[in-house]
């Protein structure tokens, strides 16, 4: 499976992105997170991708087992290290189940989520390959 965006640099650390479906984002800074009309930072998209994968993988994993996790609430926090280069410190990812499960349903769940590539790419290290063609 592989997966591709297009990023384009307008100017002033503003990125217009083209998604595979189509769709576009703006990305700004996090040092722009309290103007109007900014967009995610590259920070907050990664939050938010790990949240979200995680949240559908432990969804997928409910599904098998015929629960109905409907109505979850999930929240992602990471935290980053203040020297240069800046790095991930700790990831913390809260789900709010909508109703009880006990201790072997949990541990159910948090396997399911814990399938997600994103959490898993977080925690191995990954290849990464750089080009800057003419």
């Amino acid at each position: 499976m592989q997966t591709t965006v297009s990023l384009c640099l307008t100017g002033n650390l503003h990125c217009e992105t083209a998604l595979p479906s189509g769709a576009t984002l703006s990305i700004d800074p996090a040092l722009r997170r309290d103007q109007p009309g900014a967009g995610p930072s590259p920070l907050d998209l990664l939050a938010l991708a790990h949240g979200a994968c995680m949240t559908m993988m432990l969804a997928k994993a409910a599904k098998q087992q015929g629960w109905d996790v409907s109505n979850l609430h999930v929240s992602v926090t990471h935290e980053y290290g203040t020297e240069l280069p800046t790095e991930l410190l700790r990831a913390v990812v809260r789900f709010r189940l909508p109703h009880p499960f006990g201790a072997a349903e949990q541990a159910i769940l948090r396997a399911g989520a814990e399938t997600c590539p994103i959490h898993r790419s977080l925690r191995a290290p990954v290849e990464i390959q750089m080009e800057c063609p003419q």
